[in-house]
């Protein structure tokens, strides 16, 4: 069954790079804001980014995103709003990142998921290790922001991003609801998950969550809900 989920998951990637063509990537130094693009993310047939909307037309800042398995489709809808990063790799990446899922059969992992699930989530930490140095070669990246909640995907990111452009300021935003059941964002005392350097979150209760599972408050910076309405003044309190 790993196997079949891999090849599909091989298939899947090389699809999509070969359906939506090689990056084209806009020079410069940009601020990135990095989304998941999934079936919410087109509203009556125009995209709206579900964590960066109320941001992302601001000058200077640049959206890329990562293609949810039922996605694929989108890709060229959204073309012009957002760089997938699955556009970055070439097609002999695809084919050794299906070689790479494969030999990771035996990786042991630390929550309880079904074989499908733990594949989609390691095809997607496979494409960010690779893509994320291919576009540092070709931008120069301020600061990266992405929505946190301490997945796999999330801690390659940060891997990758240290080797591929150690200046680059990284910041995870806190953007859903904090419960108890959230076991995957809580730390131990010895935990040794990479963190970023500031997590924003939407306010001072989640920021006080975060205290009492194991960060320390001085990676923490209180901010607002960006998925809300909000207003322009806030936005630029954010800012500074």
């Amino acid at each position: 069954m790993w196997t079949l989920y891999c090849l599909a998951g091989t298939i899947r990637l090389l699809w999509c790079r070969l359906w939506l063509g090689p990056a084209i990537v806009p020079r410069g130094t940009w601020h990135v804001l990095m989304t998941l693009v999934h079936p919410h993310s087109l509203r009556q047939g125009v995209f709206v980014d579900p964590y960066w909307e109320a941001l992302r037309h601001r000058k200077g800042l640049f959206l890329v995103g990562l293609l949810d398995g039922a996605s694929i489709r989108l890709g060229r809808q959204v073309a012009t709003e957002c760089l997938c990063l699955e556009r970055c790799l070439t097609v002999r990446q695809c084919l050794h990142i299906g070689w790479q899922l494969w030999q990771l059969h035996d990786e042991p992992v630390h929550l309880p998921m079904s074989q499908r699930h733990r594949c989609g989530e390691l095809l997607r930490g496979c494409i960010l290790a690779a893509a994320l140095p291919r576009l540092c070669e070709q931008i120069t990246i301020t600061r990266w922001l992405y929505p946190f909640e301490n997945r796999r995907w999330e801690q390659v990111t940060l891997v990758a991003l240290r080797r591929a452009s150690p200046l680059t300021r990284l910041i995870g935003c806190q953007h859903a609801v904090l419960t108890d059941q959230h076991t995957h964002i809580v730390r131990a005392p010895d935990d040794t998950r990479p963190l970023p350097d500031r997590i924003l979150t939407t306010g001072q209760t989640p920021a006080d969550w975060l205290v009492r599972h194991g960060y320390s408050f001085s990676y923490i910076r209180i901010g607002c809900a960006l998925r809300q309405e909000i207003k322009r003044n806030r936005i630029r309190q954010i800012q500074r």
